[in-house]
């Protein structure tokens, strides 16, 4: 078991919206008792293959990110910081194997896209498991119950193929909805899993909104999801330096976001802007990050 120190989470992270939280990665839970290694096991491996961030507040409907969070080790060769939702907020590739992306081809049907995963990873002799992050695209934004539905039957997939772990959903993902040309209805944009490869820092970081409650507009929005990302790498014992793939999501007006920004790291490898917005109405823009092998086409 390894532990360690996040920096405490910004005032405006910790204030949450009943039904949306778990987007950016926050499911509210009951607080979960465990205890804590000595400095000594600080550095991996560690035989238990998780990460213990020390505690910080909890809300009673909201728990901080780095509140009690482990990061937990899958069997297809990532360790991944879990959510009680849909989706994990972020994956990292573990020594030995490195996490390559496969676009589908443009609005593939879900459910054929589910049918793309399989047949691929058959393809190149990797089990299930090593599935690691979807990207979806969807028609159009959806109210929380709508959102909800939606993930019932993508839940349900992931579920026959035995993708639980700790019983948590172990794939990052990003959802959004194109504001040009959208899909007729939920589709794949693309999907990563692990193979085995050379030793480097490889990972995913699940798309995340701006925090509710965020004030200041579109500079502060870019801000307060660049913070998001910049915690879970740190989580996952990624950074900045290890990112090649910046995705940023908003319509075609958020372009003044970019003036007023403040963080810039995010933009140091390059941002590839797509005109969506997030899945569920009232959020604006989305940000995820990834760092990757190599990137494909099915």
């Amino acid at each position: 078991m390894i532990t360690g120190l996040v920096r405490p989470r910004p005032e405006w992270l910790r204030r949450g919206r009943s039904g949306v939280g778990w987007l950016m990665g926050f499911e509210p839970t009951a607080p979960r008792a465990t205890t804590w290694c000595s400095t000594t096991e600080l550095q991996p491996p560690c035989a238990a293959g998780r990460l213990r961030i020390l505690p910080a507040a909890r809300s009673a409907a909201l728990p901080a990110t780095v509140g009690l969070v482990s990061l937990i080790k899958s069997p297809g060769g990532f360790r991944f910081l879990p959510t009680d939702g849909p989706f994990s907020q972020g994956v990292a590739a573990e020594p030995g194997f490195q996490i390559v992306r496969v676009r589908a081809p443009r609005y593939t049907p879900l459910e054929d896209g589910f049918r793309l995963v399989e047949q691929t990873l058959e393809r190149v002799g990797r089990p299930l498991a090593a599935l690691c992050a979807m990207e979806l695209r969807i028609p159009k934004p959806l109210t929380a119950d709508g959102f909800n539905e939606f993930n019932k039957s993508y839940v349900a997939q992931h579920e026959r193929w035995s993708l639980r772990v700790e019983g948590h959903m172990q794939a990052a993902r990003t959802n959004v909805a194109p504001e040009l040309e959208p899909p007729t209805g939920p589709c794949l944009h693309a999907f990563c899993h692990t193979v085995e490869g050379p030793v480097r820092p490889t990972f995913v970081i699940s798309g995340a909104p701006e925090p509710a409650g965020t004030e200041g507009g579109l500079g502060a929005y870019w801000d307060a999801m660049a913070d998001i990302m910049e915690q879970r790498m740190a989580a996952l014992q990624v950074s900045w330096a290890d990112a090649n793939n910046v995705q940023f999501y908003g319509p075609r007006s958020a372009h003044e976001g970019f003036a007023l920004a403040q963080k810039m790291a995010p933009a140091r490898p390059g941002v590839t802007w797509f005109f969506s917005r997030p899945p569920v109405d009232g959020l604006q823009l989305e940000l995820d990050v990834r760092g990757l092998a190599r990137d494909t086409w099915a």
